[in-house]
């Protein structure tokens, strides 16, 4: 299992980074929310199985936090 930074904006979700520990996950969501208006959508840190592609295997994912 490995932790994400995503951002997602109605029905389409954006993986921004992969990370190997929820802390590192969590520090690359504060980055990434100065880059981002409200407006961009919702970032959000998940942990999940990811495919050699970056894609979540079967769906599956754990929301730990989200910045609104």
């Amino acid at each position: 299992m490995k932790y994400a930074v995503t951002i997602t904006k109605g029905d389409s979700r954006k993986i921004l980074e992969i990370c190997d520990t929820k802390d590192e996950a969590m520090e690359k969501g504060v980055e990434h929310k100065k880059q981002f208006s409200m407006d961009s959508g919702i970032l959000s840190c998940i942990s999940a199985d990811f495919d050699d592609y970056g894609n979540i295997i079967d769906g599956n994912y754990r929301l730990h936090y989200s910045w609104l």
